[in-house]
């Protein structure tokens, strides 16, 4: 990350709103685009998601709704119709995020017929009237009969699916169980490169086995996997047996954050 990335304009305005430190508001940002990159690879956050599930992510204390109104009127989040969307994430999104919407795009493009040319490429284009606080949507005022997003990376796996690798016990009024498939398991691995992501998914399930009033729903399972396996690779305690140490990929501000228009 460059030494002058919390002189960045956006970044003093955010910081002015939330009243909390530019170097806060690094962090802040980089755990948003954590996030993204694992649950949200097109960008799209709302109402996929509420901002109170996004802040308990990236474990933002004070209130969601404010954080995500400031975020929008700093520049670094979009209103795009009845969305919330990354400024410019389809230019910014990780290499690895790129290249996996890419595939996805090819594929359905194969079995529709089109060009991939022909269909809606990845990302959104930002607008310039950001919204006010009431248009961030709230948890209350997350519609339950709204049709359903596209299945994101941290969707649960349907009946339809292989036979899993790993069923991980759940709690709550839905599944019972939460079957873990090779498909996610690769997927794991694409994102989590110095984990032995399958070693490291017995022991999250021996931690839920063990610990049967902590166990989670089965929608919540993906994003305890997910964070269980940033920590191993954080840590360098999960590491593969593979030749070549893990290197963590270099941050540069001025792929995060656009230049002022």
């Amino acid at each position: 990350m460059k030494a002058n990335a919390a002189d960045h304009p956006k970044v003093r305005r955010l910081a002015r709103k939330l009243a909390i430190t530019r170097w806060q508001v690094i962090g802040v940002l980089e755990s948003v685009w954590q996030f993204a990159a694992q649950y949200a690879e097109d960008g799209v956050l709302c109402p996929r998601y509420t901002p109170a599930e996004i802040a308990d992510f990236i474990e933002w204390d004070d209130d969601a709704t404010a954080l995500f109104a400031a975020m929008v009127d700093a520049g670094l989040l979009d209103r795009e119709d009845d969305e919330i969307v990354i400024h410019d994430w389809a230019e910014h999104a990780p290499d690895y995020v790129k290249k996996r919407l890419q595939k996805r795009v090819a594929r359905a493009a194969k079995k529709s017929g089109l060009s991939p040319d022909s269909r809606e490429t990845v990302g959104r284009q930002s607008h310039d009237s950001p919204p006010t606080v009431s248009s961030i949507p709230s948890v209350e005022e997350r519609s339950v009969d709204k049709p359903s997003q596209a299945k994101t990376s941290c969707s649960t796996p349907s009946k339809d699916d292989p036979e899993p690798v790993l069923v991980f016990p759940t709690v709550g009024s839905g599944a019972k169980e939460f079957p873990l498939t090779q498909a996610k398991l690769d997927e794991y691995a694409e994102s989590y490169p110095g984990v032995d992501v399958l070693a490291e998914c017995r022991k999250a399930l021996q931690w839920c086995r063990d610990n049967p009033a902590k166990r989670k729903t089965a929608k919540g399972v993906p994003r305890f996997l997910a964070n269980w396996l940033s920590k191993a690779q954080n840590s360098g305690q999960g590491a593969r047996a593979s030749p070549g140490p893990f290197v963590a990929p270099a941050i540069d501000i001025d792929k995060i954050l656009p230049d002022e228009d």
